[in-house]
């Protein structure tokens, strides 16, 4: 019997392996079509599953923890997170390290996000600018935010004069 598609004669036994070789052909183009579509399926389902670096930070802001958050805060830009959240719990501390914090925090390319947690938690005197200057500023359930006040080196209160110098100056621009 003469197929004109073939060329030439064709039995049985060769439609059998002309129709095995292209099952074959079939077979591995739909697999390896099903190989990249899970390949895509799996990148875009890990795309859409944001990466967030969260920074504990439970202590009172010194240039210590000053330069843990900002390491923080710096290895999550570097390494793409998507945005970084600092668990915030302080009384507070030095005004100049909770100045580089919130700077730092500003200039961040990715989103910050400071949440005030566990209950209990507060962000106090300085930990109130950290907690603002973030992107976004959310508070668990029974904790606090309050207003700064100045006090000396040793704790205590400024005298009046001072006090209202203090309270009153202006920041700088």
């Amino acid at each position: 019997m003469a197929e004109p598609w073939l060329g030439r004669k064709a039995g049985a036994g060769h439609l059998a392996k002309v129709f095995t070789v292209v099952k074959g052909r079939v077979l591995r183009a739909f697999l390896g079509s099903l190989a990249v579509a899970l390949v895509f399926a799996a990148s875009a389902n890990a795309a859409s599953r944001p990466r967030v670096l969260a920074i504990h930070f439970a202590l009172d802001i010194n240039p210590v923890t000053q330069d843990y958050v900002n390491h923080q805060l710096d290895r999550a830009q570097k390494d793409h997170y998507d945005a970084a959240v600092i668990l915030l719990d302080t009384p507070g501390g030095l005004s100049s390290s909770m100045e580089a914090i919130y700077k730092k925090e500003l200039a961040s390319k990715i989103p910050v996000i400071v949440y005030v947690a566990p209950k209990g938690a507060a962000a106090a005197s300085a930990g109130v600018f950290v907690a603002q200057a973030a992107d976004v500023l959310a508070m668990a359930p029974d904790t606090n935010i309050g207003s700064s006040t100045p006090i000396d080196q040793s704790g205590g209160n400024l005298g009046s004069d001072l006090r209202r110098k203090v309270i009153n100056a202006r920041p700088p621009t």
